[in-house]
């Protein structure tokens, strides 16, 4: 059975001049990594498990009593395993010729630390920035603090024992730069409709043209004081494209970064949200002991986002109108305007056609000035290869199982990720949730009597979250599934291997009445005959409408 997997991770470049041991008069002491594992002032004594350390691999020939940087690592590696044998050593070898190419380091750096998060997910990880180059040094300052390394991950520099303040072995190392990759992250509006949005959709790491040229335009449309509508499925990472609109916006106080004015409309009835975008007056109503800022106030000069739109009933759509051509609004109980400047953003997880008809034209034409639709995974399955471990870490952490699990081997991991590549998934990040959460259950070290799973069959009893008969999609999810993959000539195995009937009147029935709804919407909207501009009469078309079912 694999080593479970506790404690942190330490990743470090070997320090040449000074590991593993370093010479000081007479006395010959540890060098800053021995002495970083196991020195009584160390913060980190007996706490970590795994050791990540990065050595030169070039060919030259070290001067007259010195070892070549793969000499030292081997050193290094013997002592760690000698002094602590539950500590296990990961070699990792650069082939670069010049310690001081930025580019270069960088390069190896950034290739690294994905295939180290897979191989240690959830793991909190500790980087020892004093050995190295000082370019080696500034390249792991600069990759933590601009996102590039993702979280958990702590950066320490450690001191020579006449160097020490206060005693301390190590200190950890914060600029806190704002950028965009350290902030986003953190911003999270007030209310979240889809626990699946809480899933970082990290714009530094989209594979698939679709989401690079989505964001593209959100770039574009962010610095413009007019509303924003976004439409996607549920876990397709509609809070996060909000949260980075209004990042890359003027419209943001900084101060609300982590709990911004946010509202799931589905959530409150027409009276509740009513109090809660206008607030209220002390003595508005019984219990009024105060004023109270509602969020029209508290989004002055930032961003209102309003989730699941489609759910606002028609008084409070009204409101709204007045809200946004005016920016003025009357608090519960007041008798004087009160002007706010917001940035208005909404959502909903809701078809076109649907949201139409829920909502009055006035106030769909003023919410929807832009839109932006954001694609299921099935569309871009080309995001699942880095989207897989990030829920999969977050699945370990809400589960509390980090210490207990054992990950799959590379092959496995991504022969798993290739079979949810070729899923419909209908509840996108959810449905990656169902099958991280199966397979954390098959692969935690609980004791000898109950044994990890092997990887195939803990990778089948994972699969099993997604079969048809445990959790069917909503049959609109498969019919747009299918329209999709017509859309993209792709094959229908991974559509129809599950169905045990497959019923194509009932898809293109489906198909025929959204068809029929826009065609007579867009025919009474725009003044057009419909006997004249289509081959269908009315009377068939509304037919179409009735079959629908």
């Amino acid at each position: 059975m694999s080593k479970k997997t506790d404690g942190y991770v330490l990743l470090s470049w070997i320090a040449k001049s000074n590991d593993p041991y370093q010479q000081v008069g007479e006395q010959r002491m540890l060098g800053p990594t021995l002495g970083l594992l196991f020195e009584e002032a160390s913060p980190y004594h007996g706490q970590i498990t795994d050791v990540v350390l990065f050595a030169r691999d070039h060919d030259e020939k070290p001067r007259s009593g010195e070892l070549s940087e793969r000499q030292i690592l081997d050193y290094l590696t013997r002592e760690i395993r000698e002094r602590d044998p539950g500590i296990t050593v990961h070699p990792r070898l650069w082939e670069g010729e010049d310690p001081t190419d930025y580019e270069a380091i960088h390069a190896f750096l950034k290739a690294e630390v994905p295939r180290l998060r897979e191989q240690f997910p959830g793991r909190a990880w500790v980087i020892h920035i004093s050995p190295g180059t000082p370019a080696m040094q500034t390249i792991w300052v600069l990759m933590v603090e601009t996102g590039q390394i993702p979280g958990p991950v702590t950066m320490v520099k450690s001191y020579r024992p006449w160097e020490r303040k206060e005693g301390k072995l190590a200190v950890p190392v914060r600029l806190n730069l704002e950028t965009l990759f350290r902030t986003l992250p953190a911003s999270r509006p007030a209310e979240v409709a889809d626990e699946g949005e809480e899933i970082f959709w990290n714009p530094a790491r989209f594979r698939s043209d679709r989401l690079k040229q989505l964001y593209a335009q959100a770039r574009r449309i962010a610095p413009l004081n007019v509303p924003v509508l976004i439409l996607g499925e549920r876990g397709t990472g509609k809070t996060t494209l909000a949260s980075w609109i209004r990042l890359n916006s003027p419209f943001r106080n900084k101060k609300l970064d982590d709990h911004w004015p946010s509202l799931a409309c589905g959530a409150y009835t027409s009276e509740t949200m009513r109090s809660e975008l206008l607030g209220h007056k002390k003595g508005a109503f019984t219990g009024a002991d105060r004023d109270k800022p509602g969020l029209f106030q508290q989004a002055d000069g930032d961003t209102l986002f309003l989730d699941e739109i489609g759910d606002i009933s028609p008084d409070l759509q009204r409101l709204l109108i007045r809200a946004i051509e005016e920016k003025r609004f009357y608090p519960l109980g007041a008798d004087k305007p009160e002007q706010s400047n917001f940035r208005l953003i909404t959502a909903t997880n809701r078809p076109v056609a649907d949201l139409r008809r829920r909502l009055d034209d006035d106030f769909f034409d003023r919410i929807g000035q832009f839109v932006l639709r954001l694609p299921p995974l099935r569309e871009i399955p080309e995001e699942i290869p880095w989207l897989w471990p990030t829920v999969l870490q977050e699945a370990l952490r809400r589960a509390g199982a980090r210490t207990l699990f054992v990950p799959l081997d590379e092959a496995d991991e991504h022969r798993l990720v290739e079979q949810l590549q070729r899923h419909p998934l209908p509840g996108n990040i959810r449905d990656l949730f169902k099958v991280a959460n199966q397979l954390i259950a098959s692969r935690i070290a609980v004791d000898e009597a109950t044994p990890v799973l092997p990887p195939d069959e803990a990778i089948r009893h994972a699969l099993k979250a997604l079969e048809t008969d445990l959790f069917p999609p909503p049959e609109v999810d498969l019919a747009r599934a299918l329209a999709a993959a017509y859309a993209k000539d792709l094959p229908l195995d991974s559509l129809l291997e599950n169905l045990e009937r497959v019923e194509i009147k009932q898809y293109t029935r489906k198909f025929s009445a959204y068809l029929a709804d826009e065609v007579l919407r867009y025919a009474k909207r725009h003044g057009r005959n419909v006997e004249e501009w289509t081959d269908y009469t009315p009377r068939r078309l509304q037919d179409l409408q009735k079959a629908r079912v």
